[in-house]
């Protein structure tokens, strides 16, 4: 586990003002078998190509204090960070999670606008993760690392580690309780023009993580009860989040969550109306979520001389992310000519399945992450499209190398 930090100088004064502060002020939380790195202008170690660099290995966390704009952050004298260089990142391909930034620089929240640097942040196609930015200016303070704005940043760490939040939302929610009252007017436009970008249920990591495993049906022929076991290591995990899904989770025709127990089983009703897949995702803190599916082959719902009635639909692709290979889980209603095609993030078709006659029903198709040409795909984000004659479905894939 990992936090990056890349800070600047502030303001002068008696003495100087530096970033390099609060970060210091911020290391005091963390737990000594986290990995810091500490890019900070005051000991020369700061640039803008040395804090990509910083994010491209995959920090957990950033934090960030120096001046910005709208779509700059500076770093070190003459050296400035900017939307191209974020939206050009590589962490999350070159193998690594979302990064969570915390920043006390003016302006690069600016989310009325048309452009900023968290919209990048967030948006960054192969990099980039969530974070709290501010939307107008943050504030510092001649007493080093204790400016408001340095304050609430520190406070969400605080949150974290000392009072064990773990949903990225309710840290900076709390963080934010933590300056009220205001003893000052300045804080409470601090509060109000600090802002999350990203999913507030989002679960932050505190330990490297370890890998789930499930066990379930293979398959069912009804409705009925469920029971999904999740262990890890051989162990049974408790509290585990087990969610089975058939179709959109709004309107499809299963969506059940439940958790584990002690024996690290969860027993779930499912009614499915047709055939197709089960999509089955467990999920606990601190562990990679895994995924599976069970095959659905309803009968009892017929028409015209008895045949199954099938409709179209494209399930959740698994493993996603994906390493080395995956499994395309789909229905279609009838027979006829289905085309799978690969495509990458600029809409370049990287190879097609199949392209051929195939019956109505329920399909498998795994894909080995090779292009037409047989060589290994590069991590990145894909989109999977299966088209019919009168029907389209897409969905989307992340490939981790």
């Amino acid at each position: 586990m990992r936090i990056g930090y890349t800070t600047g100088f502030l303001f002068g004064g008696n003495p100087e003002i530096w970033g390099y502060t609060g970060a210091e002020l911020i290391s005091f939380y963390i737990p000594s078998e986290w990995a810091e790195e500490k890019c900070y202008e005051y000991t020369g170690n700061n640039s803008y190509s040395i804090t990509i660099d910083m994010i491209d290995a995959g920090p957990h966390h950033v934090y960030h204090a120096s001046h910005g704009s709208k779509t700059v952050m500076y770093t070190s004298y003459g050296s400035n960070y900017t939307t191209g260089h974020i939206m050009a990142q590589e962490n999350i391909s070159n193998g690594h999670l979302p990064a969570i930034w915390n920043s006390i620089s003016c302006w690069i929240g600016w989310l009325d606008g048309c452009e900023c640097c968290g919209d990048a942040w967030l948006n960054s196609p192969n990099g980039g993760g969530f974070g709290a930015f501010n939307a107008r200016y943050g504030w510092g303070s001649y007493v080093a690392g204790y400016g408001p704005s340095e304050v609430l940043s520190r406070y969400f760490y605080e949150e974290m580690w000392f009072n064990d939040d773990y949903q990225l939302g309710v840290a900076h929610l709390m963080a934010s309780d933590m300056m009220c009252p205001f003893s000052e007017e300045i804080d409470d436009w601090c509060v109000k023009e600090y802002n999350l970008f990203g999913e507030p249920e989002l679960p932050m990591w505190f330990i490297e993580a370890s890998d789930l495993d499930v066990l379930h049906p293979a398959s069912i022929s009804e409705a009925g009860n469920v029971t999904v076991n999740v262990t890890s290591c051989g162990s049974d995990v408790s509290g585990a989040r087990v969610c089975l899904q058939k179709g959109d989770w709004q309107t499809g025709e299963v969506y059940e969550v439940g958790l584990t127990d002690e024996s690290g089983n969860a027993t779930l009703y499912v009614s499915p109306a047709t055939s197709g897949t089960i999509s089955v995702v467990a999920w606990a803190r601190d562990y990679i979520s895994c995924q599976g599916s069970i095959d659905v082959a309803i009968t009892g719902f017929e028409e015209g001389e008895g045949n199954p009635v099938f409709n179209n639909n494209l399930d959740s692709v698994y493993p996603n992310p994906a390493t080395g290979s995956i499994t395309i889980p789909f229905s279609l209603a009838a027979a006829g000519v289905a085309w799978v095609d690969i495509y990458d993030i600029t809409g370049r078709i990287v190879t097609t399945l199949t392209a051929e006659e195939m019956t109505a029903g329920h399909h498998n198709l795994p894909w080995n992450l090779e292009d037409a040409n047989g060589i290994a795909v590069p991590s990145g984000i894909y989109h999977v499209r299966i088209s019919t004659g009168d029907w389209t479905g897409v969905t989307n894939l992340v490939i981790i190398r």
